[in-house]
Order: C-alpha cells, then structure tokens, then sequence
C-alpha cells in the first residue's frame, strides 16, 4: 500500500518550528545537482510539468506541449533505472495545466484542461505501465456551449489508498456570472461525483492544489482572487466542506502546493503577488503560521513545489526570475536553507519537486526561451544511476527493489570510501540496530542476529528474506530498512511485491 502524501515516512517524524533564520551557503549535504534534458521544445511550446518517484526510487515525469498547427500533447516519461521511455496522449487543440500522481501500482494519474472548441473542460487520463494503455474520462463538462466555459482551470490530482482519483479545479460560466467557483472531482466505484467546495459570488477557483491526508480526506489550498487571500478547504467525514482563510495579507496565494505530514498536519506554499515572495504556511502548532521564505532576492517566477521530508520538514523549489536560477529550500531546525539547483539561462521555469525514500530531491522544469524540458536530482542520486551509490557515499541501500515475494533483500551500507559488509563477523564496527519496519514504523524483524548478518560476496550486511519475527511471510507492501549506530541512523525504502 502507498500513502498517498506528499512526505517521505520513516520511524522518526517531526522538528518543532523555531525562529526564522535563512542560510545561503547552501545545504549541509554539499551535494550538487546533475540536470538532465529530458525533451528538447523545438516548435512546440511546453508550459507544465509534474514529477513523482515510485516504490524503486525511480522518477516519473509528466509535461505539456502545443505546437502551431493545433497539436496539444500530455507527454509521460519514466526511467527504469537506466533509461528513459516516453508515452505521448494527444489531448486535442489546446492543453493547459498538468497535474501528476502515482497510485500503488506505480501506474500514473493525470489531470489536465483541455479544449473543445469554444469551451474548455476538465480531462483525467491514466497509464497503465504493464499494458501500456491509456484512460481517458472527461469528469466535468461546460454547462452550455456559451464559448466563455471555463472547467478544469488550475486542476490538480490526488490518488487516494484505493487508487482512485481526487481533483480539485476552478469551474467558471458566463451563465453564472464571471466569477470562478472551486470544484472537487472523485470518483468511487467507477463512477464520478461532483461538488463545489468553494464560490457563490467569490471568485476563488485559482491556484488549486489537492493532498489526501492519512484518512483519505481531500484537503485543498487555493486562491481567493475576488479577496486576495490565501485559503484552506477541508472536506469532513459527513461530506462537508470547511474553509478557512490561511493568509489574508494582501494578494497572497497564488501557485499552491499543498502537502500533509505524518502528524496529519498541512503544509503549505505559495507566492505573495505584491512582493513576489514565496510564503510557507503550516497548522502543525495547531493553528495556521504563516512566513515568507527569506531569499535576498524577494523575485519568484511563476510556480511553487511543496515536498515534506521524513522529519516533518519542508522542501520547496521555486524559480528566482531576478537572478535567474531555480532554487530548492528546506527548513531545518527553524533555518531555512538555500541551493541552486540549475542557473543556466531562462530554465527552472514551473518547477515540480519530489524526494525519494531518502529525502533526496527530484525536480522537473522548463526553459522559458525554449520550451526544453529538464529532470534534476544529486549527482550521487541512487534511483536514476540504476544500481548503489557511489564510491564516497553514505548512506544504507536494499536491493533488488521492489523486490518479488520471496527474493532475499540485501542490506548495503557505504562508509566513505568503498562498498562494505563490515569487519570479519560480517557487523559494521560501532554497530547498534539493524531492523526492518512496515509503514507505520512497526518493527517486523531485525536483522543484527547472526542469521540475519553475513558479509556476502558482494558486500551486503545483511539479508532480509521477506518474513517477520515469526518467520511468516510479510505482506506486500513499503518497508523500511533501519540503521542505527552511535550519532548515526540510515534508512533505506523497500517495496515487497506479489
């Protein structure tokens, strides 16, 4: 099963907010970015992307284009851990937005706005990875063919524990006046269902962006235009939808993000018009705090991206348009820190972002003056290499991942300068714990018993064989692997499968 949140889940959660500081000197890690051109625009014009990494720790890709004679594509590019490959939807004459989430099966969900001459509408698309066939279902249509029929502005997608889709969108009619409603779109049982969570006179169907939390209740961040605030709707257990008004400083909330922690807490990021700041946002204190992102610069372009780590904290790319660069942040212990991510030329436009089991970012963007499209992560970054970390690295890694019912799981762990099992007893020196935990940071097995532990050939220090304590076979599903030593803990992600 895949908890269908923005976070990366590990058994230590939580960092307390504190005083604001700002560091630019970059991250702690030293890490630096590798970037990669996934697709070069040409004549076509690309104005989106959305990125999310499966179980393996592999990135998944989706970005728009249109081209002049009329050809609008929902492009969808995965990498197997060596290579990319890309699937191509052709949508119709126009395409605007994208909006990407994986389901349980690592199998994609879309939503997008496309058009069907004069009015626009709301399109959900899914890919099915084992039989390379796409679904396509238009959940909400224009109520007439008035030619000013807005469905599916600022659209995007959550994937709930059944793997059925949720999207949150702007609907906007002449019939109704020209003010935009906030929709919310699910479907259950095969079947879709429609309501309005916001409007009635308010203009406030822009800047969606839609999480699940941990009891599949869709909860929405969005921007009031007709006020100019930043606002926060919440769907009840009876059906009930419950707004409140997160950020009211004047024309604040455009390009949402929204994320939920494992406290069931959200977070929040979005750019203050008038400053052109980006702005974090957070109920976890038990009421909404809100700040601005300290870059010297004040300048955000168009786009936000709002990740949390498996500490509970914040990751956020935006694109600097003053001097050019697109930057990722994160907050640590109350400072905020800054790196560069790519500053060549007009690229990092829209970022999108995700981390990987091991909190390590992944972003995918566009160059304005090109419409080339670009996958960044560290150098050093496992999923995309394909195989271990390099020579240098530390960290703890489970392999083969996923990894089929009844395949050994081995455990590596590099300490500096090479691959190690450890010393002759085949245990790390200062050894503490080594132990396998299900999602819910429940302890399955541990691994630090002589059974357990053994420097094999290819320098694994241990081999999990995929059952618990009492030797029954764990159920499929994400588990992980810990490590703790003296001032050190390393975890590794597992995906069991069938």
């Amino acid at each position: 099963m895949k908890l269908n949140l923005r976070i990366s889940i590990s058994a230590a959660l939580g960092a307390a907010l504190g005083a604001v500081l700002f560091a630019m000197a970059g991250p702690a890690s030293a890490q630096t970015f590798t970037n990669e051109l996934l697709d070069q625009g040409g004549n076509n014009w690309t104005q989106y992307t959305d990125i999310d990494i499966d179980a393996g720790g592999l990135p998944h890709v989706a970005y728009t284009t249109e081209s002049g004679g009329g050809n609008a594509t929902l492009w969808y590019a995965r990498h197997d851990g060596i290579n990319w490959s890309f699937e191509a939807r052709n949508v119709g004459p126009t395409i605007q937005y994208c909006a990407m989430q994986l389901d349980s099966n690592g199998d994609p969900h879309f939503a997008v706005r496309g058009n069907v001459y004069p009015d626009y509408l709301l399109i959900y698309y899914k890919y099915d990875n084992n039989s390379d066939t796409w679904t396509t279902t238009i959940p909400d249509f224009p109520d007439v063919v008035s030619g000013d029929t807005l469905v599916g502005e600022w659209p995007d997608i959550a994937v709930d524990t059944l793997d059925e889709p949720h999207i949150s969108y702007g609907w906007k009619s002449s019939l109704f006046g020209p003010e935009a409603d906030l929709r919310y779109a699910f479907r259950s049982g095969g079947v879709w269902a429609i309501e309005t969570v916001d409007g009635g006179g308010d203009d406030v169907g822009y800047y969606t962006s839609i999480v699940m939390n941990l009891n599949d209740r869709p909860r929405v961040a969005y921007y009031d235009q007709g006020n100019g605030n930043l606002k926060y709707a919440r769907r009840t257990a009876a059906g009930n939808w419950v707004q409140t008004v997160v950020d009211s400083l004047p024309n604040v909330g455009t390009w949402t993000d929204i994320a939920v922690d494992a406290n069931n807490d959200i977070h929040i990021s979005y750019v203050n018009e008038n400053t052109r700041a980006a702005r974090y946002a957070t109920n976890a204190s038990g009421s909404w705090v809100t700040e601005a992102i300290p870059d010297p610069n004040d300048a955000v372009g168009e786009g936000t991206s709002l990740w949390i780590d498996s500490e509970g904290d914040p990751h956020i790319a935006y694109y600097d348009t003053l001097i050019q660069k697109l930057r990722h942040v994160k907050k640590k212990a109350g400072v905020w820190s800054s790196e560069g991510v790519d500053d060549t030329g007009d690229r990092g436009w829209r970022p999108a972002l995700a981390l990987d089991a091991n909190d390590e970012p992944h972003l995918s963007y566009f160059e304005d003056s090109t419409s080339d499209v670009y996958y960044a992560t560290y150098a050093a970054d496992v999923g995309v290499a394909g195989g271990l970390p390099v020579s240098g690295a530390l960290s703890l890694v489970a392999y083969p991942n996923p990894a089929p019912a009844g395949t050994p799981v081995q455990v590596f762990y590099s300490q500096g300068a090479e691959w190690s099992g450890g010393s002759g007893t085949g245990m790390l020196e200062g050894f503490g714990d080594l132990a396998v935990y299900d999602i819910a940071g429940r302890r399955v097995r541990s691994l630090a018993g002589p059974a357990a532990v053994a420097k094999s050939a290819a320098g694994s220090i241990a081999v999990w064989d995929g059952r618990n304590e009492f030797g029954r076979r764990a159920s499929p599903g994400v588990y992980f692997i810990r490590l703790d030593r003296v001032g050190e803990t390393q975890a590794a992600r597992v995906h069991l499968v069938r």
